[in-house]
C-alpha cells in the first residue's frame, strides 16, 4: 500500500512532534538540576520554552511523535530481543489482559497468534507502514486528555514481499497499544531479573 500525501505528511509531523517533546523534556532536566534556577510554574515554564523553540503555535509535549518513538521503543526492540518469550496463543483467546479483546485483523489472518502479531506490528513499524486513522477533537475531548488513549486509533499494515497474499492489516487505539507494550515490557523485564 502506498501512502497518501496525508499520511506522510502524517510521518514528517510525527517526526517534528518527537523532536518538540525531546526538547521539552531536556529544558525540564536542565530546570529542574539547576541549582541556580528559581521555582516557576509549570504553565509559566511551558510559555518560557514555547517562546524559546520559536514555535509558530502551542506544541503539546505528550504528542503522536513521541507515542511513535514509544511504539518503536516497545514493539520493534522488545521483539527483536524477545520475541521467543511470547505466548503461541491466538490473540482472540487473550482477551482484554493483553489490550487485544475484541481485535481481529482486517486483512491476512484474522486472529494470528500474539507472537506472530506483534511480528507483523514490527514490520509495519520497521516500513513505516502505520497512520494515525482518528484523533478526538478538543470538543470530544471536553478537557479529559486521558480519553485520548481511548479516541486515538493507528492503522498498522505489512505486505511479504515474497508472497502477496501474506498481508496484515489491523486499526488498535493508543490504550490497546500501551497495554500491549507494558504486558511485553513486564514478560521481558521478569526474564531479564530471572538471569
Amino acid at each position: 500500500m502506498t501512502k497518501t500525501l496525508e499520511e506522510e505528511r502524517d510521518t514528517i509531523d510525527f517526526v517534528t512532534d518527537a523532536m518538540f517533546s525531546l526538547s521539552f523534556l531536556e529544558a525540564v532536566n536542565r530546570t529542574v538540576f539547576d541549582p541556580n534556577q528559581s521555582d516557576i510554574s509549570l504553565r509559566e515554564f511551558y510559555s518560557r520554552w514555547l517562546q524559546l523553540t520559536g514555535a509558530p503555535g502551542p506544541k503539546m509535549p505528550f504528542s503522536l511523535g513521541i507515542f511513535v518513538g514509544y511504539l518503536f521503543c516497545g514493539l520493534l526492540i522488545t521483539k527483536e530481543n524477545w520475541s521467543d518469550l511470547l505466548p503461541k496463543t491466538a490473540i482472540s483467546k487473550l482477551g482484554s489482559e493483553w489490550g487485544l479483546g475484541g481485535v481481529r485483523c482486517t486483512r491476512g489472518e484474522a486472529d494470528p497468534t500474539l507472537s506472530h502479531f506483534i511480528r507483523r506490528l514490527r514490520n509495519a513499524l520497521g516500513h513505516t507502514n502505520i497512520a494515525v486513522t482518528s484523533v478526538p477533537s478538543a470538543r470530544e475531548l471536553k478537557g479529559d486528555l486521558e480519553k485520548v488513549h481511548d479516541l486515538t486509533s493507528w492503522k498498522f499494515w505489512d505486505v511479504n514481499q515474497r508472497d502477496v497474499t501474506g498481508e496484515f492489516e489491523v486499526t488498535l487505539t493508543m490504550r490497546q497499544l500501551e497495554i500491549l507494550i507494558k504486558n511485553f515490557q513486564s514478560v521481558a523485564h521478569r526474564h531479564m531479573r530471572a538471569k
